[in-house]
């Protein structure tokens, strides 16, 4: 874990406790993960068109989708505050039930 994976996670979980109350803690976590989910796609998208040379317009979505331009640190940066995310909305009403 680099400190971009823990820079993600506290934004992730900053997001997620913001917006939990308001429209629920599983809602708040998609929403914190696809955050960050759109900047490594939309990283990725950067990466093809500066190996390949193609053109935003020349690029299908199936493009970013192949294994071979996505870097482990790329996935780590999206799926490491997912997790996060997860278990914190599984955890939080069992302790919210718990205090109240």
């Amino acid at each position: 874990m680099n400190i971009t994976q823990l820079q993600h996670v506290i934004i992730a979980l900053v997001i997620q406790l913001a917006l939990g109350l308001l429209m629920g803690w599983w809602q708040a976590g998609a929403l914190a993960t696809a955050v960050f989910f759109a900047r490594e796609y939309a990283q990725v998208e950067y990466r093809i068109r500066s190996k390949t040379g193609l053109s935003l317009t020349d690029m299908m979505p199936w493009h970013v989708l192949q294994p071979r331009w996505w870097t482990l640190d790329g996935l780590l940066d999206w799926i490491t505050p997912a997790v996060c995310c997860a278990a914190v909305a599984q955890l939080m009403p069992v302790l919210l039930q718990r205090l109240g």
